[in-house]
């Protein structure tokens, strides 16, 4: 399993949350404010809830303080040759719902290794 402690300012108490994943690297895309991932595919299935392991908290609800847990639980079946030697992304966006992203966390690596 791993976790990602998120942290906001106490201002985005109570916002929407999501993790976004992406597996090209670092860039920089606007959605309402920079989001410091390249924005492939995996990105956008992410952002649009759908991740490739089971997890809990990758979206929700940031509590009273702006903060959120978040658990990818990888099965040992997704580290084929496709994920071995490669470096994912992870950044946190907050937002009211249906409106765009008011907030970003900085880019996250993991890499996965054989």
């Amino acid at each position: 399993s791993l976790g990602y402690q998120l942290d906001f300012p106490d201002s985005a108490a109570f916002l929407n949350y999501k993790v976004l994943i992406s597996g090209s690297g670092t860039g920089s895309f606007n959605l309402g404010v920079d989001i410091p991932l390249t924005p492939d595919e995996l990105a956008k299935r992410t952002f649009f809830g759908t991740y490739p392991a089971p997890s809990t908290g990758m979206h929700g609800i940031l509590d009273a303080s702006g903060q959120a847990y978040a658990i990818a639980n990888v099965p040992p079946s997704l580290f084929t040759n496709w994920v071995i030697g490669r470096t994912f992304h992870f950044a946190a966006i907050a937002m009211s719902p249906s409106s765009p992203p008011q907030f970003s966390s900085a880019a996250v690596p993991l890499s996965v290794e054989p």
